[in-house]
């Protein structure tokens, strides 16, 4: 399943919006859906590295920290 594979891809960032189009799309709950869909309906990740995906793999990717810093 390509969603999967996303999910599981280590270079990828999970976020809302390229910033373009903000005023066409409400992307508001995507954290919600995402948790949502790929670990209660569909079962791709667990809980715990999806909310990773969310939070500190971004923090570390844009250069605020690791875990430790904080």
């Amino acid at each position: 399943m390509a969603r999967a594979a996303v999910l599981r891809d280590p270079q990828v960032i999970v976020g809302a919006s390229d910033g373009a189009h903000l005023d066409m799309i409400a992307t508001f709950n995507y954290t919600t859906r995402l948790i949502s869909t790929a670990v209660r309906d569909l079962g791709l990740r667990e809980l715990k590295v999806v909310v990773r995906l969310l939070t500190s793999a971004p923090t570390e990717f844009y250069g605020f920290g690791t875990e430790g810093d904080w």
